[in-house]
């Protein structure tokens, strides 16, 4: 359920985005004086103006006893602080944002890792009080959003991200690092703990893991790494310093090289689906990579999306298609990756492996890219053909793109140049 107060007009918007957490900007509640508190409610707006978490007393209840726990933080290499590299996602569901964060610290020199543990939750007696300090900015939350129920949930989630923020808070002020890098300062606690540590006079950064359309709003960090000059590009928009803003290409390869490798016939195409709400792009994407490929032996590897539900798409899905879970197992095996908006195009194009989008003029991230696509079966057969005609040109061609996205400054080195050099 939403309000009239947290929806879009049509579909996702910045500027609107931006209007919904300015109407909390220059709020101040009792014993979150230190945090700006537009920032810290980032996260939960955009959630909740996405429809990503259900709204109702149930729900707020079940969120309020959540609060009651802390989660404890793993930390390895405590002893070099020098730069401390901070992750309070969901280890658990998406390990590949762990691997990315430890490949990252090992390009730099002296640094310790802070990963939350939401396995196990700590219950603490000081949470009993909370219930407290949750009306009292609830109440003061709600002549803004004139909703109580959401006014209270809004409040529940400010509680859970000071609880954890002071608790991460304590660790970090123990071993004293002069840098921190955050995996996403527009999660409420990084943001917070952010906001913290540089008042105390410690130099931070964030990390980009998605496409560079996310939320923004909510990066306070002393420097940015974008994937992409596009990301770039979306971060200005959102009111980001540009000399601030840094090309670092996608992090998950962060010093790693590649090579083309020539494709002379096509066996193995890759599909990659988009998030949960592009389930009918997802599946006229694949009906029309079936059509064309119908009749021939070339196979499907498919790459679902996190959010998907997979049980959904089983009606769509051919004995010949395989699931590939596994990433590099389907890097590895496939002639070419076909998308529609995902993060793996310019991931694709990053590591040198032939990417095409699937253009059905209903969404598209990449508007000002002028880059070979296709609508329909015939495009694709007709693309494919090409390709193994002339894969020099097609080649070329995506080396193009690489430029385009990522300029010629971005290099398999870009982020250790960055600890290094800049971070300093």
């Amino acid at each position: 359920m939403k309000t009239k107060l947290f929806q879009y007009s049509k579909g996702y918007d910045y500027k609107e985005y931006e209007a919904m957490c300015n109407l909390f900007k220059g709020v101040e509640l009792p014993f979150l004086k230190e945090y700006d508190i537009n920032r810290l409610l980032a996260e939960y707006i955009f959630c909740l103006s996405m429809s990503r978490i259900p709204i109702g007393v149930k729900s707020t209840v079940r969120r309020f006893l959540g609060g009651m726990f802390t989660y404890p933080f793993k930390v390895k290499n405590a002893d070099k602080s020098e730069t401390a590299f901070i992750f309070t996602g969901d280890g658990e569901g998406r390990p590949d944002y762990i691997d990315c964060l430890e490949r990252l610290a090992s390009q730099c020199e002296n640094s310790s890792l802070y990963i939350i543990n939401r396995k196990n939750p700590k219950f603490s007696f000081k949470h009993i009080f909370s219930f407290i300090f949750e009306l009292i900015w609830a109440i003061k939350l709600n002549r803004i959003v004139k909703d109580f129920n959401i006014s209270f949930d809004m409040a529940v989630s400010l509680y859970r991200t000071a609880s954890e923020t002071s608790y991460l808070k304590k660790l970090l002020l123990q071993n004293e690092p002069k840098r921190m890098v955050t995996f996403c300062d527009q999660w409420s606690v990084e943001s917070a703990v952010t906001q913290i540590m540089k008042k105390r006079g410690v130099l931070t950064a964030t990390l980009q893991h998605g496409n560079g359309t996310e939320i923004f709003y909510g990066c306070c960090s002393d420097y940015y790494l974008a994937n992409s000059k596009s990301s770039k590009d979306n971060a200005l928009i959102a009111g980001l310093n540009e000399k601030n803003v840094i090309i670092t290409g996608p992090m998950k390869y962060a010093g790693d090289r590649f090579e083309y490798k020539t494709k002379t016939r096509i066996t193995n195409i890759g599909i990659v689906f988009d998030g949960a709400q592009n389930f009918e792009n997802n599946i006229e994407m694949l009906e029309t990579i079936h059509q064309a490929l119908d009749g021939s032996d070339v196979k499907c590897l498919i790459r679902f999306h996190p959010n998907n539900k997979r049980e959904d798409y089983k009606p769509y899905i051919k004995e010949t298609d395989i699931i590939c879970d596994d990433l590099a197992e389907f890097e590895k095996s496939i002639d070419i990756c076909i998308v529609y908006n995902s993060s793996m195009y310019t991931d694709m194009i990053y590591k040198k492996i032939l990417v095409y989008r699937f253009k059905n003029g209903k969404v598209d991230l990449f508007p000002e890219i002028n880059d070979r696509g296709f609508s329909t079966a015939p495009q694709l057969n007709d693309l494919l053909k090409q390709i193994t005609e002339n894969f020099e040109l097609f080649k070329k061609q995506q080396d193009g793109l690489f430029d385009l996205f990522y300029g010629e400054s971005c290099k398999p080195d870009s982020y250790r140049n960055f600890f290094d050099v800049i971070f300093r």
